[in-house]
């Protein structure tokens, strides 16, 4: 948050959880389900100074990147020298995977303290979904393993096999895969938010077969927009998939917009030039789940 005390502020953070406490209250009777999770960390923290220290002894200042070749040169390394051989692997797998060199953050999000609260108007906001939908929000803890960093809240970093807790939450994406549409807030999209949703993003594919749902179809739509230059330009694409519940049969909704009889000015089908349309189709193939909206919310503190 970005308030006074505050060990890690994100520049808007306060103001963006007040729009999600308005959001939960607004839709709160749409959402099924409602997940938080929660940085929780202990002062001894991968993330934090007091685990590295210099030559001279010195821990690092909050916002220093270390490297694998920092460890091995010796510019920093563990406080505890039990813990050097580790770390050291873990930052060279960590680089080789393209992924995040460790940063050490001020303490932050510390158990037992008020930084490792939910925002009061948006935790408000969730007890009165909960007394309302008569539910309980999940709240999933991740962060609390001091040798690994922990952003994403599926799977940290680099994943230790000595503590489950670091290693990809298949069940949780599974369940995710089930709803119809999953809606994602939180802070900071640099991290916490990004790893998440990436997290979910390159998982749930696999989280679909611990499921009893059946795929029917799966369209990858891909589309190039933003700058374009000789030597590159920008793509993304989206994964849209039919899946089908338990004893149900698939129901294509051809037209479920228009009918076939329907006439623009010029004689054109209207139900073709619809389809046609690539943003058009994305619309009509979300629309394709019939049997009830169940939507899952997933903030990221």
């Amino acid at each position: 948050m970005d308030i006074p005390g505050a060990a890690l502020p994100v520049p808007g953070a306060n103001d963006d959880m007040n729009r999600v406490a308005q959001l939960v209250s607004k839709i709160g009777n749409k959402l099924e389900d409602i997940h938080v999770t929660l940085d929780s960390h202990r002062v001894v923290d991968v993330g934090h100074p007091v685990y590295w220290k210099g030559k001279d002894g010195t821990h690092p200042l909050p916002f220093t990147m270390i490297t694998a070749t920092d460890i091995e040169n010796g510019t920093w390394t563990p406080t505890n020298p039990a813990w050097y051989n580790d770390q050291l692997q873990s930052a060279k797998k960590r680089e080789t995977e393209g992924k995040k060199p460790n940063m050490v953050w001020p303490p932050h999000c510390l158990i037992g303290t008020w930084g490792h609260n939910v925002q009061i108007e948006l935790m408000d906001a969730l007890m009165h979904w909960e007394t309302e939908n008569f539910a309980n929000v999940n709240y999933k803890t991740k962060g609390s393993y001091p040798h690994r960093e922990h952003y994403g809240g599926m799977e940290a970093e680099d994943p230790d096999p000595r503590e489950p807790s670091t290693s990809l939450d298949m069940r949780f994406i599974a369940m995710l895969s089930e709803a119809d549409m999953i809606l994602f807030t939180g802070e900071a999209l640099s991290h916490c938010v990004m790893s998440t949703l990436n997290q979910v993003a390159d998982n749930i594919l696999n989280a679909i077969s611990l499921t009893q749902l059946k795929l029917v179809n799966h369209n990858i739509w891909k589309y190039n927009f933003g700058v374009f230059t000789t030597k590159k330009f920008i793509t993304s694409h989206y994964h849209i998939l039919y899946l089908v519940k338990p004893g149900m049969d698939p129901i294509f909704n051809t037209y479920c917009r228009y009918s076939a009889q329907d006439k623009t000015d010029s004689g054109r089908s209207v139900l073709y030039f619809d389809m046609e349309d690539v943003w058009t189709q994305s619309i009509v193939s979300i629309k394709l789940a019939k049997y009830g909206t169940r939507m899952s919310y997933l903030r990221d503190c």
